[in-house]
C-alpha cells in the first residue's frame, strides 16, 4: 500500500518514512535506509526524518556515515 502511494506521491517525504518503518520491522535494512534517507532529503527541515535515519545508519554499523547525513 505505501509503495502504491509513493508511486502517486513520489515527494511525499512522510510516506518514505513510513515505508522505511516497515521495512525496518521486516528486518530489510538496505531498503529502510534508502526509504529513510530519501524521507530526509525530501524534508531536510523535518529533524525527525533525519535523526531516525542517522540512528537507522548506527544501527545497521554505519557510524562513519551518520555525521555525513547530520551535515546535511
Amino acid at each position: 500500500m505505501l509503495r502504491a502511494a509513493i508511486e502517486t506521491s513520489p515527494q511525499d517525504a512522510g510516506l518514505h518514512h513510513a515505508l522505511g518503518f516497515a521495512l525496518v520491522r521486516a528486518k530489510r535494512s538496505d531498503e529502510a535506509l534508502r526509504e529513510l534517507r530519501r524521507a530526509s532529503e525530501l524534508d531536510p527541515a523535518q529533524a525527525r526524518y533525519a535523526y531516525v535515519y542517522a540512528i537507522a545508519l548506527d544501527s545497521a554499523g554505519r557510524r562513519k556515515d551518520v555525521d555525513d547525513s547530520l551535515r546535511r
